[in-house]
C-alpha cells in the first residue's frame, strides 16, 4: 500500500510528493470526537496512513462553528473532500454528523488513562505552545492553570454526554470509545475499515516539547491570572526549566 503524506488544504501525495488518487470508504467517515491532548494527532496519523485524506485543526472551521453553529459551508465542503477528521471543531459536532451521516459514519471518542492524567497533559502543553486563543475559544479560558475543576468538569462532562446522546439515539454500535493506541481501538478501526493497521500500534505523535522563551511568556501570563485568584504562580523549574 502506499504510504500517502496529508497536509489540510493540499492534495494528499505518496512518498516521493507524486499526487495520487485517493480510494476512500464509499462514503464512510471516521470523525475522532475526543477533546485535545486525548490523542487526537495519533489518531490523525493512524488514519492518515489506511484512510489517505485527514483533516485535523482547523481555526477557520472552528470560528464557523462558534457564529454560526451546526455544519456550515466551509464545514460541509471539508466532509466532502476528507474520510478521517480530529481536533477542532469536531468534538462539538457529534450531535449533528450522527444525525446527518447515520450509518454512514464512526465515531471515536479518544481519551487518556484517567481526567488526571488529562489534565496535566493539557497543562504541560499550554505552557510551551501558543495556543491561549484557542482554549479561550472552546474552554472559556487562556490556560487550564488556576481553573483546573473546570478543565476536569468539560473532559467528564463530554465523556459523558457523548456516550448519553448514541445510547439514546440508538447508535452505541458506532461509538469506538477506547483509549487512544489501545488494541480495542485498533482491532475495531482495522475490522471497520478492512485494512490492516500498520505495525499494529499507533505513533505518539505531537508530544510537548519544551519551548523556554515561549514558556517564560505563558508563565508570566498564567502567573497574573494566578495572583489574581489568590493561588500561588507556578515557577520555571516546576514546569521543567531551570531558574536564570
Amino acid at each position: 500500500m502506499t504510504r500517502l503524506l496529508w497536509s489540510s488544504g493540499t492534495e494528499p501525495r505518496n512518498s516521493e510528493g507524486i499526487c495520487v488518487e485517493t480510494q476512500g470508504f464509499n462514503g464512510m467517515k471516521f470523525f475522532c470526537i475526543g477533546l485535545t491532548k486525548t490523542g487526537t494527532t495519533s489518531f490523525n496519523s493512524l488514519m492518515g496512513s489506511i484512510v489517505y485524506k485527514t483533516h485535523g485543526y482547523s481555526g477557520k472551521l472552528l470560528n464557523e462553528y462558534l457564529d454560526e453553529g451546526g455544519i456550515g459551508p466551509s464545514i460541509r465542503r471539508a466532509i466532502d473532500r476528507h474520510d478521517a477528521f480530529d481536533d477542532w471543531p469536531w468534538p462539538f459536532l457529534y450531535r449533528e454528523l450522527l444525525q446527518e451521516f447515520g450509518d454512514d459514519a464512526v465515531f471515536v471518542l479518544t481519551r487518556r488513562s484517567s481526567p488526571e492524567a488529562w489534565l496535566a497533559s493539557i497543562k504541560r502543553y499550554s505552557l510551551s505552545a501558543r495556543t491561549q486563543s484557542i482554549r479561550q475559544a472552546t474552554y472559556g479560558t487562556e490556560f487550564p492553570h488556576g481553573f483546573e475543576e473546570h478543565y476536569l468538569t468539560r473532559y467528564n462532562n463530554h465523556l459523558k454526554e457523548v456516550r448519553a446522546h448514541f445510547g439514546e439515539a440508538g447508535a452505541m454500535n458506532q461509538l469506538i470509545d477506547v483509549e487512544i493506541g489501545s488494541p480495542e481501538m485498533l482491532d475495531a478501526i482495522a475490522k471497520l475499515t478492512n485494512r490492516q493497521i500498520p505495525d499494529q500500534s499507533v505513533p505518539r505523535q505531537n508530544p510537548t516539547i519544551p519551548h523556554e522563551r515561549v514558556a517564560r511568556e505563558n508563565i508570566r501570563k498564567i502567573n497574573r491570572t494566578l495572583l489574581g485568584l489568590g493561588k500561588r504562580p507556578i515557577t520555571l523549574q516546576e514546569a521543567g526549566f531551570r531558574e536564570s
